[in-house]
């Protein structure tokens, strides 16, 4: 519908029971787009001070009440009207059309509980009673009135609580109880009403007004999220002055546990905690004193020293260990190979890998023979001597040689044995007397 409000209620009509039968329709009443004036004929009673007289009493207020159920408050009157309406209509419905932001909506809301309310998209109130119609449940048509009316507002929350502003809250400003009359420009519920609409606070209701009308602008909005920060961080501060109170209390009592009771200051004496921090200290070093003296006895400087240099010792001799385990690998290997071989350049490269002792250069015997220029510069007429094909002399050697090279290899492991058990007697030199003196606390 062009130029059509965002809400209105184009018709409402109340049931005795669920049927489109005439004899089910109590009253039928339609509105109209714009201002709708309720009212009653005055009565002509010789009694004007009778309830009727000038309109009063025709049911003014219950009307509205049954256009905020529709829309969605959860009863539509008092309990004392609830009660009259059920002994009148038990099986009774209210059924309205109502248009949101250019769509027509059928809701039907029951009188009594038990039944489910109902709606659909449709401009035809009948259209709700045809079973061949898609019927949608009462909430959807709840949400999209939230999501059409609540879309426009600048914020979707009460800026000083965080709590989601819906159309139920704006419904209570559109439509004030009547019990309220001209109590205040901020009362629009009375308890008497039994409405059970979302409560809110004068200031929720000031802030409501004011997004309604759009004067709510972007600084306003953030100059109220600040205050909220504000409000909530001020919230907390007695929490918090519970809490450290309650810790004082605690703290407190530990301290009476751990530090003599007849010295401790009292809590309202100034400087306490200097005085508190004073005596803590002075009660820990004279704790750790005899700690402090048998740690000195301890030596541990040169005792760290001499680990240190049983670690390197240690891990030469490892080292050391290391290469001629390889290298005898090595020499085994060439050896059985030479034996399967047979051959005199096998043999060859077998003593090739041989390692002179430290007392002679690393160059192995056979390649010095023919290129070292110290030898030809001190045996210059020197030639080596043919090699003679006797195999079984030359394996006979190489065992010779292997069983030399096992020879010094067993120092060697028994001195990093040595060595390793010394160093485990000095770690256990260093950290027993420790876990000792420290294996209690001090009382």
């Amino acid at each position: 519908m062009k130029n059509a409000p965002q809400l209105w209620i184009e018709e409402l009509r109340i049931l005795r029971s669920w049927s489109l039968d005439p004899t089910a329709e109590v009253r039928r009443i339609p509105f109209r787009r714009g201002l709708n004036i309720i009212w009653a004929q005055a009565s002509h009673s010789d009694q004007p001070d009778l309830p009727g007289f000038g309109g009063h009493a025709a049911g003014k207020t219950s009307l509205c009440r049954l256009l905020r159920f529709v829309l969605g408050e959860q009863h539509y009157g008092s309990r004392f009207m609830r009660d009259r309406i059920l002994n009148s209509f038990e099986n009774g419905w209210a059924v309205a059309k109502v248009w949101v932001d250019g769509t027509s909506w059928i809701v039907a809301r029951p009188f009594r509980s038990g039944l489910h309310p109902k709606s659909c998209v449709s401009e035809s109130i009948e259209s709700i009673f045809n079973s061949e119609e898609t019927t949608l449940r009462y909430e959807d048509f709840r949400e999209a009135l939230h999501a059409a009316v609540m879309a426009r507002f600048p914020l979707e929350e009460f800026p000083s609580e965080k709590e989601p502003i819906s159309f139920a809250h704006l419904l209570e400003w559109l439509a004030r109880d009547q019990e309220c009359r001209l109590s205040g420009l901020l009362d629009w519920r009375h308890t008497s009403s039994n409405h059970d609409s979302p409560g809110m606070s004068a200031e929720q209701r000031r802030f409501l007004i004011r997004a309604t009308l759009d004067f709510v602008d972007d600084l306003v909005s953030k100059e109220i999220e600040k205050r909220h920060k504000i409000e909530v961080e001020y919230s907390k501060i007695p929490d918090d002055i519970a809490y450290r109170k309650r810790s004082l209390q605690d703290h407190l009592a530990a301290l009476r546990n751990v530090l003599p009771a007849e010295k401790l200051p009292d809590v309202g004496e100034s400087l306490f905690v200097d005085a508190v921090k004073r005596l803590a200290i002075s009660t820990r070093d004279n704790a750790f004193l005899p700690i402090d003296q048998q740690i000195q006895e301890l030596n541990l400087p040169q005792l760290r020293a001499d680990l240190a240099s049983l670690n390197q010792g240690l891990g030469a001799k490892r080292y050391q260990e290391k290469e001629l385990k390889e290298h005898l690998a090595a020499l085994n290997t060439r050896f059985t190979e030479a034996q399967r071989d047979g051959k005199q350049a096998s043999y060859d490269k077998f003593w090739e890998q041989l390692k002179p002792t430290d007392e002679y250069c690393k160059i192995p015997i056979a390649v010095a023979r023919f290129r070292c220029p110290l030898r030809q510069e001190f045996e210059p007429d020197a030639t080596p001597a043919p090699i003679k094909q006797d195999f079984e002399a030359q394996a006979r050697q190489a065992r010779q040689e292997i069983q030399n090279v096992e020879r010094n290899l067993a120092p060697i492991t028994a001195a990093c044995q040595k060595l390793a058990d010394e160093v485990e007697h000095q770690s256990k030199s260093i950290t027993a007397p420790w876990a000792a003196c420290c294996a209690e606390p001090p009382s």
